[in-house]
């Protein structure tokens, strides 16, 4: 007899039927994509409103990022992250890791031939990010086929484009890993939803294992969205039967390979069995070989995780062989128990999260002003807006998951769902506890509101077609995609909240105050006494801007191994006892304090009233500090200050980076 084709035959027919049309590729369709994504960074580019757009960064990590590049062309080494003119007189040594440092070279290689070695570093850094988004939203119609496989996939360029919460990171003039992790994280969802869907295909379980391997190489932050492929593979093999083991070691495998060789790259050969948990490291590499061990034993225990044979004649439904998943459950569970065990007896510090060295005195001090880990959930009326421009796309498209996971419970889609949905479950909540999570949550919600579209289209398209049903077929199609941007833009207008809820640190106060680029000059010789490094005591957010435009020192920037230098700054400038003051002053050699009131008050200000930085503000600092007038044509809030140190001759300690003043 005739056998009937199993239903992962028919699914894979019927995308190879509506893979032959291209029109979501067509001209039109991508230059209207493209006109929109340059209007769209555009006007985050002329919000800025900096002095010289094509050298400014709009946040502390890409002033860093771009001294870290420039100290590796200049011959800084590989293995090296040591920044040596921050944290003054020890040095920083930084958790960033190479990818996006190589990235933003090849970027500026080609520049070469128009500009000189700073100018293609800068523009390169303006947009590496813009670059990378642009790469994340053409990724997401690749992303999306698994669900999306005919035209209306094109939608998913757009959708990615108004996830405002990935788009902030991805502002020109922002040279940030962020936008490289979610392209990363994006890819290894795409990967994974095709092998959860054909669970025989080879490569996409082991592209979606490199693909995560390198987000972790990136920055430890992609194991999220990792432990959200191990759940829902876990699932679907729980659920679906032995024909889901295959998908999952493959995973492993590639990931473990891809750690393994990312280590290799990234630490030196003496430091290939160090451990840090805010950087790829042995603690990465265990994880992977952990879920590795994990899955060749759930693949010993083929009799007990095989679902039953089939009924003669009956089509087989991928997902339906749930005979025994009691059994694969409780296996499930108890080698998720087993392997959490011996990775906490093998790293204890594992599930601490990769913050776990952070010193805590440093979480009032700054920690708990950076806006992106401050929680999104509205606490008042005007946290509405954000709330909503962020995570309002969640309020439509859950309760859709849960009826198309319903609906489809029996059908091949079913794991997938369970994957978005599992990602929904973890990507909201973690996003009222922390803004900067309502990215990981956008890239779902791409996903879903082009399967949203699909199914709009299709139902409007069994209407009787006229003019009328036309046009409101194109309203209901942009409302799907922009209707949370609408809502919740209005929400700010009511309020009078139009600031943007970007990244940075909360200091309440109007970020363009104070600009470095037109003191720097100043800051090269002040007093007149001649071009010579000097070390630099101001707030945390100068720092890496201070270093990317002067030869000078500074004692922080806000990253969190630099606890010292953050402390030490805070200490010096809050300070009460002069003595103590002057001697942190002569441990650090401070030569100058810039202060910025519009911007720094609310770090420093907010101490007694003796403290160093509110008696400088009064003009009643001690003897041994002087102020240095600054140019009345000078914009900003500055205020310059010379320390008379005992000790000013001793030796300096060379530091490598270009100044730029």
């Amino acid at each position: 007899p005739l056998r009937r084709p199993s239903s992962e035959a028919m699914l894979s027919n019927d995308l190879a039927k509506q893979e032959e049309s291209h029109q979501w590729f067509s001209a039109p369709h991508i230059l209207i994509f493209l006109l929109l994504w340059t209007a769209v960074h555009a006007l985050f580019f002329l919000h800025q409103q900096q002095d010289s757009p094509l050298d400014t960064q709009v946040d502390p990590d890409g002033y860093m990022r771009l001294v870290r590049v420039g100290i590796l062309l200049e011959g800084g080494g590989w293995f090296d992250g040591t920044i040596p003119r921050s944290n003054w007189p020890y040095g920083e040594v930084h958790h960033w890791t190479r990818p996006l440092d190589v990235l933003i070279i090849l970027l500026a290689l080609p520049l070469r031939a128009f500009l000189d070695a700073d100018a293609a570093l800068a523009v390169a850094g303006m947009f590496v990010s813009p670059l990378l988004h642009l790469g994340l939203c053409i990724a997401s119609v690749w992303i999306v086929r698994p669900l999306v496989p005919g035209p209306a996939r094109f939608f998913a360029m757009l959708a990615m484009l108004v996830q405002v919460g990935i788009l902030l990171y991805s502002q020109a003039g922002r040279a940030d890993h962020h936008t490289l992790i979610f392209l990363l994280a994006g890819l290894a969802l795409g990967a994974w939803m095709r092998a959860l869907l054909n669970p025989g295909d080879r490569s996409a379980a082991a592209l979606a294992g490199v693909f995560s391997g390198l987000g972790i190489w990136v920055s430890p932050e992609s194991l999220l969205p990792l432990v959200l492929l191990f759940a829902s593979g876990t699932a679907a093999w729980i659920l679906g039967g032995r024909r889901f083991l295959a998908p999952n070691r493959r995973l492993c495998l590639a990931l473990a390979s891809t750690v393994a060789i990312a280590i290799a790259l990234e630490r030196h050969p003496s430091d290939w069995l160090g451990l840090s948990f805010d950087q790829i490291s042995l603690a990465h590499l265990s994880v992977s070989l952990l879920a590795l061990g994990y899955w060749g034993v759930m693949g010993l225990a083929r009799s007990v995780t095989a679902g039953p044979t089939d009924p003669p004649g009956k089509e087989t439904i991928a997902g339906a062989a749930e005979g025994g998943w009691e059994c694969r459950f409780l296996l499930a569970g108890a080698g998720a128990l087993v392997v959490s065990g011996l990775l906490g007896f093998l790293h204890p510090q594992f599930f601490r999260g990769p913050w776990v060295d952070v010193d805590p005195r440093i979480l009032d001090v700054w920690l708990a002003h950076v806006r992106e880990l401050q929680p999104l959930l509205p606490r008042a009326a005007a946290d509405l807006g954000p709330f909503i421009i962020h995570l309002g796309p969640a309020f439509l498209l859950a309760p859709l998951l849960a009826r198309w996971l319903w609906q489809e419970w029996r059908t091949p889609r079913r794991p997938v769902w369970i994957l978005l949905l599992l990602s929904l479950v973890v990507y909201i909540p973690l996003a009222c506890f922390q803004l900067r999570f309502s990215a990981y949550a956008g890239l779902v919600f791409a996903s879903l509101m082009v399967e949203a579209v699909r199914r709009f289209i299709r139902w409007a398209d069994s209407l009787a077609q006229t003019g009328l049903l036309r046009l409101a077929r194109a309203g209901g199609m942009v409302t799907l995609l922009v209707a949370h941007l609408i809502i919740g833009g209005c929400f700010l207008l009511a309020t009078g909240e139009l600031s943007d809820p970007a990244n940075g640190e909360d200091t309440g106060e109007d970020q363009q105050e104070c600009s470095l680029s037109r003191l720097a000059p100043i800051l090269s010789d002040p007093d007149g006494l001649g071009v010579r490094p000097m070390t630099i005591a101001a707030s945390i957010d100068f720092g890496p801007e201070l270093l990317y435009r002067t030869p000078h020192r500074v004692l922080a920037g806000p990253y969190h191994r630099n606890y010292q230098g953050i402390l030490g700054a805070y200490r010096l400038l809050t300070g009460s006892d002069d003595q103590e003051v002057r001697a942190l002053a002569e441990e650090r050699e401070v030569d100058l304090i810039l202060l910025c009131p519009p911007r720094d008050r609310f770090y420093f200000g907010r101490e007694e009233d003796q403290a160093l930085y509110n008696r400088l503000l009064r003009n009643e600092g001690p003897s041994w500090i002087r102020s240095v007038p600054l140019p009345p044509e000078l914009p900003g809030g500055f205020l310059l200050f010379r320390v008379e140190r005992e000790h000013r001759d001793s030796p300096w300690r060379s530091g490598t980076g270009s100044a730029r003043s």
